[in-house]
Formats: C-alpha cells, structure tokens, sequence
C-alpha cells in the first residue's frame, strides 16, 4: 500500500497529500494511516478523529495495534470489513510504524482496544 510504502521512506509530506487527495475513499486501513500521518506531523486532534473513524467500521485496529508482538501475516485469500482478520492486516503493514513514532504506543492506548 502507497501509505505505507511513503511511511516507510520518511516521504510524511508525499504521503499526506496523498491521503488528502482520496479523503472520500476512506475505510478503516486509510484511516489508520491518516491517523498515522496526522500524528506524526504532530496534529492530534486529526490523528484523534481518524482513529475515531477507523474503529467505527472495525472495533478491533487498536487492539491489533497494541498487541506486544507484531501479528504473523495471514495467508487469508480475502478478509471482510470490519472483522479482526482486516485489523491484523493492518497491524501486519503499520505495527513498526506506529512504534517508530515517540508516544504513539502510548497515545493509541487511550482508545478502547475493542
């Protein structure tokens, strides 16, 4: 996934134009990583409203997120929205990530994890 893949290479600007650009196309795993973008340029009260967001269309992405092992990836051919196989998908991509960033770990436990 582009959000990931810009992550990953420091590109936060590149890829926070690109998550503006295709705002309407927003599901869970883009809004995590609008949330993830939001936090990093410091903006918390987006990165707040985006996880708000992503756990309305998948109660389990924060459980997944605060797990104390990064999920295995799964061999699953499809996953449905909203079931906690779609959480660890994206815990699979973002788990470092979020661990990367000074406090989120710490910041996302505010969230209920279900």
């Amino acid at each position: 996934m582009l959000p990931e893949w810009l992550a990953r290479r420091s590109k936060w600007s590149l890829g926070g134009k690109l998550l503006a650009e295709f705002r309407d196309d927003y599901r869970t795993e883009m809004n995590m990583w609008a949330a993830l973008y939001a936090f990093q340029n410091g903006d918390l009260d987006k990165a707040t409203e985006m996880v708000e967001a992503a756990r309305k269309t998948n109660a389990h992405i924060v459980g997944q997120l605060l797990l104390k092992r990064q999920p295995k990836r799964s061999n699953e051919q499809w996953v449905a929205a909203g079931s906690i196989e779609e959480a660890k998908a994206h815990s699979v991509q973002a788990y470092d990530l979020w661990r990367a960033l000074d406090g989120a770990e710490e910041w996302l436990s505010q969230f209920p994890r279900r």
